[in-house]
């Protein structure tokens, strides 16, 4: 039973992300520079996972897929804050922690390079904390300005704590042999991606309906 509410939620998810993806979409080139990144980071998603569902849908192995996932998600949302922060003390942190980050992902990988057929808790934590701490600074410097992607950021916060705490618990929850327990943690997950679309969408459409510059 949950494997069937899971996929079906997951269905919802990527309905949601191709909305998103159309809206965003729509006379991109018109649009101010965060418009055409952020949809560039949503349409990479969208092949990302609609690839990972067919080779999962062929029974092939697709776990590879998740470091493209992490990897692509990191570098365009930091480019994504990156582009929305003004405060020159903020972009400089992010033009550190992007090379640092990818140098040590590809240290690790080159240490231990089996785990680019694995799931890597290492790669989701460290690939998501810069993330985390970038979308801070955006709601922080929002409290005096116009709330611009306010929706979005609150829920990728929401989004990537949550996950990143499921996907940690999850190698523990498999360790101790309890594989229900590890599927509802796998449906968590995808709840929280359904409501993290939800608020982009919550976004997308305020926006348009307020005029707000695109």
């Amino acid at each position: 039973m949950i494997k069937l509410v899971s996929e079906i939620f997951a269905d919802i998810g990527y309905l949601l992300l191709l909305i998103n993806c159309i809206l965003l979409g729509k006379n991109i080139l018109k649009k101010a520079k965060p418009y055409k990144v952020f949809f560039a980071y949503n349409l990479t998603m969208f092949i990302i996972q609609m690839t990972s569902k067919v080779l999962f849908t062929l029974k092939m192995n697709n776990l590879f897929l998740s470091h493209f996932y992490f990897v692509f998600q990191f570098l365009l949302l930091s480019y994504f804050y990156y582009v929305l922060l003004e405060v020159q003390f903020q972009r400089k942190i992010i033009r550190i922690a992007l090379p640092t980050t990818l140098l040590l992902l590809s240290i690790h990988y080159a240490i231990e390079p089996e785990l680019f057929f694995a799931f890597n808790l290492f790669e989701v934590f460290i690939s998501t904390l810069p993330i985390v701490v970038f979308a801070v600074f955006h709601l922080y410097n929002l409290l005096n300005k116009e709330h611009y992607f306010y929706y979005t950021t609150i829920g990728l916060l929401i989004y990537l704590y949550g996950s990143t705490f499921l996907f940690l618990s999850y190698d523990l929850i498999m360790i101790l042999g309890d594989k229900q327990t590890g599927k509802y943690t796998w449906f968590f997950n995808i709840c929280l991606y359904v409501v993290y679309q939800l608020f982009i969408l919550k976004d997308l459409l305020k926006q348009r309906e307020n005029g707000i510059r695109t």
